[in-house]
């Protein structure tokens, strides 16, 4: 049984060797090392405007799920060669694509409310069939049961999709949210100092 502490124990200790992790003041630091800031965005074709990588944004989101509950994460960029960059450009260029990948997010959910609205009127629409059929067939029969069945499965069907994503995904959505607010703490970019 000792032993098994002490594995879990090494266990929840294992962040650290990974992240400089300041368990008085709760916070992650996670320090990255790039050449210069192109590894981390590219250029619009069109408008030459930055545009963070995918990657860039799955190492920020892997280091959030890496982060103990209840610290904040530090992000530090050093780069060898700013190139024609400073600091505060990049954290310009940051934040603009923050903003975008909300405005992404919010047009999602704006579409997935649009179809759970649609999905509502199609149940309602199936629910219509089901009691007109109903009212038409006096004994509706093997044929008029099988009929009545299907469209019933289907009806529930719909309308259960459609309370999933006003209600589950739109928590979920929330909830996901609510923790990168919460732990995100600042990021800097900065040129390593030789």
């Amino acid at each position: 049984m000792k032993k098994l502490k002490n594995e879990v124990k090494k266990l929840e200790s294992l962040e650290d060797e990974f992240f400089e992790i300041n368990h008085e003041t709760k916070e992650n630091t996670v320090k990255l090392r790039f050449h210069n800031p192109e590894e981390i965005f590219d250029l619009n074709a069109i408008t030459k405007t930055p545009i963070l990588s995918d990657e860039f944004f799955e190492w920020i989101a892997s280091s959030m799920e890496y982060t103990p509950k209840k610290y904040k994460i530090n992000i530090i960029i050093y780069f060898d060669d700013m190139g024609d960059y400073n600091e505060q450009q990049l954290l310009e260029i940051y934040e603009k694509n923050i903003a975008l990948d909300i405005k992404k997010t919010l047009r999602k959910a704006k579409s997935k409310k649009m179809l759970a609205y649609s999905l509502f009127g199609i149940g309602i629409l199936l629910l219509t069939i089901k009691f007109l059929i109903s009212g038409l067939w006096d004994s509706p029969g093997l044929i008029g049961e099988i009929i009545n069945e299907v469209i019933e499965i289907c009806d529930w069907v719909v309308v259960w999709e459609a309370f999933a994503i006003l209600l589950l995904e739109r928590k979920e959505r929330l909830a996901q949210a609510k923790e990168i607010a919460r732990k995100f703490n600042r990021i800097e970019f900065k040129k390593i100092e030789k």
